[in-house]
């Protein structure tokens, strides 16, 4: 009556390398610097799944999930552009060949940035889809989509990114299209 995952992990890097402003710019752009450092990563992502209807009408799941990571270098300093807590649920609704998702993201403000990075804001990201099976020939799947993105139109400031500060995530959008999976 539910699927349970939990992965966590601490992992232990010697010489990891990274990329890190140095607090100087040229022509209005930062200056970044390759380093190497001993750090140290953990985290987990996890993930509950509940089968809420199964019947004529189609399968609906729930699902809720969540994932961080936490970098620090060994003389206690932030790694850079680590991504915040995020945690959510999306509901599953399958038919057929119709598959049909609606998943609501809380990302929380990423405030261990890193030496001369900027904290970023948290946000809810809601996206909604829609995909149709139209052919399945000889092991290879042929989709038809159509997903909307950011439908609640959020300034998303990706704290991984080099360009955060420049250049936020998409706001509104929507795509159409086809996939061949083979």
């Amino acid at each position: 009556w539910i699927k349970a995952q939990l992965d966590l992990f601490h992992n232990w890097a010697g010489n990891y390398i990274y990329q890190q402003r140095n607090g100087e710019f040229i022509d209005g752009a930062p200056v970044l610097e390759t380093r190497q450092a001993d750090a140290t990563f953990m985290g987990y992502e996890s993930k509950l799944i509940f089968p809420l209807m199964q019947n004529r009408f189609g399968a609906v799941d729930l699902t809720l999930f969540s994932d961080f990571t936490r970098g620090r270098f060994v003389d206690s300093r932030d790694v850079p552009r680590m991504p915040p807590l995020r945690f959510g649920f999306q509901l599953d609704h399958t038919k057929g060949e119709w598959n049909n998702y609606l998943r609501l993201t809380r990302g929380e403000a990423q405030t261990h940035a890193g030496d001369n990075d900027t904290a970023t804001p948290s946000y809810l990201l809601l996206n909604l889809g829609t995909q149709y099976q139209v052919l399945d020939l000889h092991g290879a799947d042929v989709m038809v989509f159509a997903k909307a993105n950011n439908l609640l139109n959020e300034n998303i400031r990706n704290s991984t990114s080099y360009l955060r500060n420049f250049a936020p995530e998409p706001g509104r959008g929507a795509e159409i299209g086809f996939r061949v999976s083979y």
